[in-house]
């Protein structure tokens, strides 16, 4: 989306859990992290891109081959 000011990674909320939300100690645990495509004919190249290497993805080629959605699961730890 062109509008959009920021942009998050898949490892996004790994920083938010455990640096600005963890003190004095961890209170969220990332338990899967999922990039998803929409299936259509031009998007398998970033799919293969991504498998291969997720970090690259996101710097290089996310803008080329955009992902649907991501998927991030967390639990809280008590």
């Amino acid at each position: 989306d062109p509008t959009h000011v920021r942009h998050y990674s898949v490892d996004f909320l790994d920083v938010v859990a455990n640096g600005f939300l963890s003190y004095p100690k961890p209170k969220y645990k990332v338990s899967f992290k999922e990039i998803r495509f929409s299936g259509l004919l031009f998007t398998w190249p970033g799919w293969l891109i991504s498998r291969m290497s997720r970090r690259k993805y996101e710097k290089y080629f996310a803008w080329i081959f955009p992902a649907s959605s991501i998927t991030v699961k967390a639990s809280v730890l008590k």
